[in-house]
């Protein structure tokens, strides 16, 4: 156990302390069983010595119903019956919550947000403080008190529940009031109290205080019922530690294989380090002897070296000759060429010789400063150039601005003028509209026209005053009728709800059947996966059985007979052998002489032979002969040099082709590279110019190219402009034709008369088309215009990246195309690379081997010459011996021992074999039957899958059948909402009727007030417009204006005529300077011509004066030695380098075996043997695992199967004497395993028996029998699962069973009650609301009296004792 860790033990230690417990637990219980069955007298008296758990009493206070000011209390007869009577809704229920409460410190289903205490709405408060308070006797006997105390308070947002302090007392022996507090907090609280009870927690949950909201739970779906009996069962917490162990085991395990091939690893790793260290010593030794013969070759060399360079000294004067001679001769060329084209090019522009090199220069410079002088001058007129363009563009600029703002004061006079003459025309209208007296003189004084505008306003403020009483009177009206209609209308929205109400439970109906109907057509090939499985396990078995029959025709036991026979015969003739070797010893001194020679000459030989058979393959695949004894040494000798030349080639080629792979790797990168950065880009600019395109785009409309953009800018800024000329030239000819057709009364354009509504609409047109040449719409159309203008100029400044965006999706192609050229030509180098480094490597293994093979063949060269004297030796001896008897030494004779003792061990060896073999046969037959196994299992799955198939179906046709039903309330709905519907349009005719008069009025009223208005607005209007020109001093302006522009015309002119001057100044200047740049390069050409010539008279004559002849005899003198002499160092460079080459790389492998033995192979002695004691303590310690976990596992398998059992006799036996039907024979709870040996799990369902068949009773039971099997099934689990605590609380019983179910569950309730009441804790609680059942409870005696739970006066619950009559 010392592998292991501690949790590990601590897992070991539990599962089996568990396995012990498991084992008695189920002693105990079939033992208090049969006490509790019995009815003598002696078991009664055994069973009232245990201590059992019950409960005393209960008290409450603030739960629910109950005050919050009184504590109600409630007392449990111990043994006996308490029955707790009330009608619905009293509070009875409240007591098993609160038990419950008590107990498990679970509040009931649905009551999160304080629901489970009183509201403080209903006590007045604004808190509300609860308590239950439970007295029980501990199955120790102690007598103990649990409080917990709960508050709600009311807030603003909801009710906020606090859980308050818990306590948990004991109290003292009779007569003894101390008291002991044992825990305040409730977590500890609510694992104690369940340990005291003598019960697990999911037991109090589930049978003993089981809710009447769950009362049906053993009916529920599979994975509800599953959860709930593995809670009680407490499978969890075994099975959690029986997972523990091996998962545990399974690690250990896996590391148990990673350490034996660590193990292996430094096994082969001790035999390398022991190869690696005779390498060592065999390489210093050859280092050495090369390192003495390269001192030799260095000296050697030395001595070519110095007379070569001597030598090379004396013949290099004539190299320099001929090196100088071809530089002057191809200057020579070259300057000629030059001064060639030179000629060709001045021709007639040539200088005469009369003009020499100074004036030339002279001249040159002289030019270089006047054209600079010139450009000067240039650049000084264009700058006064651009100047006088500046100045023009600003004056034509200011010009074009007071022409306009002088158009704009002309225009504002002329409509001042009309404002002033339609002002009066307006007043003198309106005046004999409305009866107003005015002067009669025009034009009208202001006097007048202030006069005028009182009485008109006056006017219109008596006009507003009848309309608003008007439309108080209308709004008051459709008040009262909108009132009527919301009403109805409401109850016409809550008809329509109810009916989408049952729509909605159709949809949810409907959603159901198609997952349901889905989830059955997932199934649908349940039946081919059953037979597929079926097969499987057919072919299985047919495996199995022809593994058996290979076992039976593999014989087995008659070849280990065989060979056993085979086995004593050896043996037999070893103790003849043993017999000879006895007699031999007494001529052992005789004979010591020839032993000892023979013993050397076999050993020798044995070493030849040795050396030839296990080197044999190897010396044939290196040196292509077989080996001899006479030339093995020569032979491998000139192979391994052959190899060391083949190496430096490979070398040479393997460094060539690892440079072109990397070329090749990293061209092919960069294109990598270079692909995604175009791809990138491409993506980037294609977002950039969608995005630009579609910027201003309306949401929802088709997305824009970005040329199809920039034609809608163009068409959007055309338009723009096309509305800008025509404002500007449309405005005056509308106020000209609005005034002639008012003079005339007729139409300017077709010459139609207008009178009435033809002038009003005439009028009405053409002030539209005036209001749109106004300043509003020239700014508007202007904004406009800047604005796509600036869009037109976005839009176009993407058209670069667009044509970029176009370059790149047409390079892109290319560059994936030379991307995978790359990688092929990357594929290849690398395959190159592949294939010349496994030569490579090939080849230095193979020189390897040469060496050692040369060291081998060495040892046969010297031990073939040892042998030759030895047998001579010996063939004289066994002479002199033959004369005195047998010439068998001794040890020919245990040779002959040893060849047996082989044999021995050989027949061994195929006995072992055989039992290995059979061993395997058997190993695959139990994987094979393992395999069964599994299938079987995983068909019982398929098998439940059906089921659950079948249970949908079922599922499927109920809702079907509450879908009819709904869609038939649907018209019931829609009648009901037509009928109201048509009494509101009744009312909205009524209504319509009343508005219609009222509105009349009020329109005839608003039409005489709209009239006054558009007076009054039109006055107004005018007046403003005149006193705004007067006030502006408009008519002034339009003067400057006109004055300002002729001023500026006249500058401008000015302007003009000095621009034209500057640029025929420019022109002058720049043609002056052109001129002059040809001469200046005639000037420079003629220099340069006449330094060509120069050069080229220099070089003739340093050619002519070179010795070429002394140079040509001094190289016929170098040709002739000088190839021999380089030749030679050559050769003897190229030998030292070769040793130099050799003995550095046996230097590095030197050093790297050295490192190697140092670093790799450090302390391996004592890691191979650590990790060996390692392996075999953790295999020792996996083997106790396996043990441990094997036995708890059949503790778990033990105990499920006994509990089980022993509930359904529990159930059988109750459901027999209750159940009065004749349909249903009995009921029990099925447990099928699932999982298999490794994982084991259990699903539950309840079943019910008719005529032998089982049959799933969920989903085919009525109410009645759902409850009597629920109840059944809680007795039953209460007997086995709580012999500690006798307790079983049963919260209306009778709901949902019919008179004779009702009298048969009372008739197995006093036959139970009267079987158990002789035990100390046998309590039944029956909360029910039934009278009858009360009385028949009574009427056999098995109760006295009875607890009544009712409302007071204050709706409070209130318990009472009641006696029965």
């Amino acid at each position: 156990m010392k592998g292991l860790g501690r949790e590990a033990e601590n897992v070991v230690f539990k599962s089996v302390i568990t396995e012990k417990r498991s084992t008695q637990y189920i002693t105990l219980n079939r033992t208090k069983r049969a006490s509790v069955k019995s009815k003598g007298k002696g078991s009664v008296e055994r069973e009232s010595t245990l201590k059992m758990a019950t409960l005393d009493a209960l008290a409450i206070r603030g739960i629910r119903a109950f005050d919050p000011q009184k504590l109600e209390r409630i007392n449990f007869a111990s043994p006996g019956v308490t029955v707790i009577v009330g009608h619905n809704g009293s509070g009875k229920t409240t007591i098993v919550e609160c038990l419950k409460y008590a107990t498990t410190g679970d509040q009931p289903p649905n009551t999160r947000g304080g629901a489970f205490v009183h509201d403080p709405k209903m006590a007045h408060e604004k808190e509300v403080k609860a308590q239950v308070k439970l007295r029980f006797y501990a199955r120790n006997g102690v007598r103990m008190t649990a409080t917990r105390n709960l508050m709600v308070t009311a807030k603003k947002t909801g009710l906020t529940m606090k859980t308050l302090e818990s306590l948990l007392d004991t109290e003292g022996k009779e007569g003894s009031k101390k008291r002991t507090t044992i825990s305040t907090k409730c977590a500890e609280i609510d694992v104690e109290i369940p340990n005291l009870l003598g019960v697990s927690k999911s037991v109090l949950d589930n049978v003993i205080f089981c809710h009447q909201e769950d009362s049906y739970w053993p009916l529920a779906e599979p994975s509800i019922l599953k959860k709930k009996f593995d809670d009680i069962f407490e499978a969890t917490k075994y099975t959690k530690a029986l997972d523990n162990i091996k998962a545990i085991r399974k690690e250990r395990v896996a590391e148990l294989k990673v350490e034996k091939e660590r193990l292996e690893g430094l096994a082969n790793e001790k035999r390398l380090a022991q190869k690696l260290q005779d390498k060592i010593n065999e390489l210093s030794a050859s280092i050495a002897d090369t390192e003495m013969e390269i001192t030799k070759l260095q000296d050697e060399e030395s001595r070519i070296v110095a007379e070569n360079v001597k030598f090379a000294d004396q013949a290099a004067k004539f190299k320099e000759y001929y090196m100088r001679a071809d530089e002057l001769a191809k200057r020579l060329d070259t300057d000629r060429s030059d001064a060639k084209a030179l000629e060709e090019s001045l021709g007639r522009e040539k200088m005469p010789p009369s003009v020499t090199d100074e004036e030339l220069k002279s001249q040159i410079h002289n030019f270089e400063n006047v054209r600079r002088l010139k450009s000067q001058e240039v650049e000084r007129i264009k700058h006064q150039l651009e100047n006088e363009k500046d100045n023009e563009t600003a004056l034509r600029r200011k010009l074009k601005t007071i022409e306009t703002n002088r158009v704009t004061l002309e225009a504002e006079a002329k409509v001042h003028g009309d404002n002033v003459t339609e002002r009066e025309a307006i007043i003198r209208t309106l005046a004999e509209a409305h009866s107003i007296q005015i002067s009669v003189q025009s034009p009208l004084k202001e006097d007048d026209i202030d006069y005028f505008i009182r009485r008109l306003k006056g006017l219109q403020q008596r006009h507003v005053a009848e309309t608003e009483r008007s439309q108080e009177v209308l709004n008051s009206k459709n008040a009262e009728y909108a009132n009527k209609i919301a009403d109805l209308r409401s109850q016409v929205n809550s008809l329509h709800r109810e009916r989408d109400n049952a729509q909605a439970r159709i949809s949810t109906l409907q959603t159901m059947i198609e997952n349901a109907e889905g989830d059955i057509d997932k199934s649908k090939n349940i039946a081919s996966l059953l037979k597929f499985n079926n097969d499987d396990l057919e072919d299985k078995n047919k495996r199995l059985q022809r593994i058996n029959d290979m076992i039976a025709g593999a014989k087995f036991e008659s070849k280990l007979s065989a060979v056993n026979k085979e086995i004593q015969k050896t043996e037999g003739e070893r103790e003849a052998l043993y017999t000879e070797q006895s007699r031999a010893s007494l001529q052992a001194n005789a004979r010591a002489k020839l032993e000892v020679q023979k013993a050397d000459l076999k050993k020798k030989k044995a070493d030849v032979d040795r050396i030839l058979t296990t080197q044999g393959d190897k010396f044939r695949a290196l040196v292509d002969v077989d080996p001899q004894i006479e030339t093995m040494e020569t032979d491998v000798d000139g192979a391994l040099s052959t190899k060391n030349r083949e190496l430096v080639r490979l070398e040479a080629e393997l460094g060539k082709a690892n440079r072109e792979h990397l070329e090749a790797q990293s061209t092919l990168n960069r294109s990598k590279k270079e692909l995604t950065d175009k791809r990138a880009e491409v993506t980037s600019l294609t977002k950039k110019i969608e995005h630009a395109a579609n910027l201003n785009l309306d949401e929802g409309a088709d997305k824009l190219t970005l040329g199809e953009a920039i034609e809608d800018a163009k068409a959007e800024l055309q338009n723009c402009q096309e509305t800008a000329g025509r404002i500007q030239g449309v405005g005056d000819f509308f106020v000209k034709m609005l005034e002639d057709g008012k003079k005339n009364k007729k139409c300017g354009v077709c010459d139609r008369k207008l009178t009435g509504k033809d002038m009003d609409a005439f009028e009405e047109t053409v002030k539209a088309k005036i209001e749109e040449t106004r300043q509003e719409k020239i700014e508007e159309n202007s904004l406009d215009l800047d604005n796509w203008t600036r869009e037109l100029k976005r839009l176009q400044d993407f058209l670069p990246m667009e044509v970029n965006l176009n370059k790149i999706k047409k390079e892109l192609p290319e560059l994936e195309k030379s991307l995978d050229a790359m990688h092929d030509k990357e594929k290849v180098a690398q395959a190159v690379v592949d294939k010349v480094s496994a030569q490579v490597d090939k080849v230095k293994r193979d020189i390897g081997d040469l060496n050692s093979l040369l060291d081998q063949a060495k040892n046969v060269t010297r031990t073939a010459d040892e042998l030759k004297g030895l047998r001579k030796n010996v063939t004289e001896l066994e002479r002199e011996l033959q004369s005195t008897g047998s010439s068998r030494t001794a040890a020919d004779i245990q040779g002959e021992l040893d060849a047996l003792a082989q044999t021995l061990k050989n027949l061994g060896r195929e006995k072992q074999s055989i039992i290995d073999q059979q061993a395997q046969q058997l190993k695959e037959q139990r994987s094979v039957e393992h395999d069964i196994h599994e299938l079987e299992m995983k068909g019982k799955g398929l098998q439940q899958k059906e089921r659950e198939v079948e249970l949908l179906k079922e599922k499927v046709d109920e809702a079907r059948k509450e879908i009819a039903e709904q869609r038939a309330s649907i018209p019931e709905f829609a009648n009901k909402a037509g009928k109201m519907q048509s009494l509101i349009v009744d009312i909205q005719s009524q209504q319509k009727e009343e508005e219609k008069d009222l509105k009349s009025k009020l329109n005839l009223a608003q039409e005489k007030l709209a009239f006054l208005n558009s007076s009054v607005q039109d006055v107004d209007s005018i007046s403003n417009k005149i006193t705004a020109y007067m006030k502006e001093d408009k008519a002034q302006k339009l003067l400057d204006a006109i004055k300002s522009a002729a001023d500026m015309e006249a500058n401008i002119q000015n302007a003009v005529a000095l621009l034209e001057s500057k640029r025929a100044d420019f022109a002058a200047a720049q043609k002056e300077i052109d001129l002059g740049g040809a001469k200046f390069s005639n000037l420079r050409d003629n220099l340069r011509l006449r330094k060509l010539r120069r050069r080229i008279e220099e070089t003739e004559t340093e050619l002519e004066a070179i010795p070429m002849e002394e140079a040509a005899n001094s190289r016929r003198t170098f040709d002739l030695k000088w190839e021999a002499m380089s030749m030679k160092e050559r050769n003897i460079k190229d030998k030292l380098a070769g040793l130099i080459g050799g003995v550095g790389a046996d230097k590095a492998r030197l050093g790297k075996d050295k490192k190697d033995m140092a670093t790799d192979f450090k302390n391996i002695g004592k890691r191979y043997m650590d990790q060996l004691v390692k392996v075999k303590m953790s295999d020792m310690a996996n083997n106790d695992l396996e043990k441990y976990a094997k036995a708890l596992d059949n503790a778990i398998m033990k105990y499920h199967s006994l509990k089980m059992e022993e509930v359904n006799d529990t159930m059988r036996h109750l459901w027999n004497k209750t159940y009065q039907g004749t349909d249903i024979d009995g009921i029990m709870i099925r447990s099928e395993g699932e999982g298999g040996a490794s994982k084991r799990s259990y699903n539950y369902r309840v079943v019910m028996m008719k005529d032998q068949v089982e049959m799933d009773m969920r989903g085919r039971c009525s109410a009645g029998q759902k409850m009597l099997a629920s109840i059944i099934i809680r007795l039953a689990l209460s007997d086995s699962f709580g012999q500690d605590c006798g307790i079983l609380a049963l919260d209306e019983p009778t709901n949902a069973l019919d008179t004779e179910n009702i009298e048969a569950l009372a008739a197995s309730l006093v036959e139970i009650i009267n079987e158990r009441k002789r035990a100390k804790n046998f309590q039944l609680i029956i909360i029910t609301h039934d009278e009858n059942f009360l009385r028949k409870l009574g009427e056999n005696g098995v109760i006295q009296e009875y607890w009544r739970v009712t409302r007071n006066d204050k709706q409070k619950s209130v318990i009472e004792k009641h006696m029965l009559m």
